[in-house]
């Protein structure tokens, strides 16, 4: 059965398409980006390279709609997005090349399917059986969750060595700096499939991570 594909971008309000210049930017990339995923689909049973730009550019719209919004992090989240369409440098010129503009696409597009496959696969139901092993032994568990796994277990030791202290803050901090929101170049090397394409990094530096005998509410196994 063909896969399920989203809703065309124009069919969105146009409250939600009132872009400030640089979100109108790339929202027309996207609109060129979609036509001619449509057209390169057609006669596809699969939609995937439409899938990728359309879920890109309903997370544009979501996004700015919801840029007031200081629980979801206010503009970063769109500032973000854009950041990382632009980083696929789609050629998109009057001299660019047919074959420039579909490898610019197609980084577009699997852009958008790795948020789908990473952010909204989150919410679907398995209606399967539960498997007999733990999460974190099951074959399909993605390897940088397991990472995260065993840093949580060092958090709940309070091992307080140096390295410890930086792998429990990236855990904490999903991998990237908390400043800049660049992701840490070593986890992305290691784990390539675990980020999105062409994702910035840098060197990140380790954040104190209180133990837990500090924050329970018994202070007197603490020492100050």
């Amino acid at each position: 059965m063909p896969a399920a594909k989203p809703c065309p971008l124009q069919s969105r309000d146009a409250a939600d398409r009132n872009f400030d210049e640089r979100g109108a930017d790339v929202w027309t990339l996207l609109l060129d980006a979609e036509t001619a995923a449509v057209v390169q689909t057609s006669q596809s049973k699969y939609k995937d390279a439409l899938v990728g730009i359309r879920v890109l550019g309903h997370f544009l719209c979501d996004f700015w709609k919801n840029r007031h919004n200081l629980s979801i992090g206010g503009l970063r989240p769109y500032c973000q997005l854009i950041c990382e369409i632009n980083s696929c440098e789609a050629t998109t010129g009057p001299t660019a090349s047919p074959q420039e503009k579909a490898a610019g696409y197609q980084r577009l597009s699997d852009l958008g399917l790795w948020y789908r496959n990473h952010l909204m696969r989150v919410f679907r139901s398995n209606t399967g059986p539960v498997p007999g092993a733990s999460a974190s032994d099951h074959p399909s568990r993605p390897s940088l969750d397991a990472v995260r796994d065993a840093i949580v277990e060092k958090i709940k030791e309070a091992d307080k060595t140096k390295k410890n202290v930086k792998q429990t803050a990236l855990a904490r901090d999903g991998f990237r700096c908390v400043v800049t929101g660049l992701h840490d170049d070593n986890l992305v090397t290691e784990f390539p499939d675990d980020f999105p394409p062409l994702v910035p990094t840098a060197r990140t530096q380790g954040a104190h991570i209180f133990s837990e005998s500090a924050q329970d509410g018994n202070k007197e196994v603490y020492a100050a």
